[in-house]
């Protein structure tokens, strides 16, 4: 079995400096290190993904935002998935099982089992390639990184799912 390199892009954050955006050398020269990348200039691609959403979500509401409310105010669209998940995704380490299902009024939901807690996402999809399925690639690759080194691969593997099944990783 042949092991593949994690793709790594350009880091949103510090549009890859490695430095912190905004800030200025301390009295010894120093700049801090942008807290995305560590100061690389590169992320893995799925914090690039959700990266992105939570900025998007941060600009164009930012009273969501500042609130802390939860992704199911917005059912149905993956930017408030993604963004929910990137204010809680430390939370929840090491993830040990995402899972999919359809409620009965065929909203998808999207599990992330990590020890006790749960985190439910409700704007992400799978079965297809477009916006939802994106952001579901995306939480994949953050949690199994192993598993889906590659943005293509996790993509391959959300539009095999099938829309109406239930489903489980691992």
């Amino acid at each position: 079995m042949t092991t593949q390199t994690k793709e790594l892009v350009t880091c949103p954050a510090c549009w890859g400096s490695g430095f912190e955006p905004g800030n200025v050398e301390d009295e010894t020269g120093c700049v801090d290190a942008c807290i995305a990348c560590d100061g690389t200039g590169s992320v893995f691609w799925p914090l690039a993904r959700i990266y992105d959403a939570g900025r998007e979500i941060l600009r164009s509401d930012p009273q969501w935002w500042a609130k802390e409310t939860s992704n199911f105010d917005h059912p149905g669209i993956s930017l408030y998935s993604l963004a929910d998940w990137l204010r809680r995704r430390t939370q929840y380490r090491p993830v040990l099982r995402v899972e999919g299902r359809r409620r009965f009024d065929g909203t998808a939901l999207v599990n992330v089992k990590a020890g006790a807690r749960n985190f439910v996402m409700a704007g992400l999809e799978w079965g297809y390639l477009g916006e939802g399925p994106r952001g579901l690639a995306a939480v994949l690759g953050d949690c199994f990184p192993d598993r889906f080194p590659t943005q293509a691969d996790a993509e391959l593997y959300v539009m095999g799912l099938f829309r109406d099944i239930p489903w489980r990783i691992p």
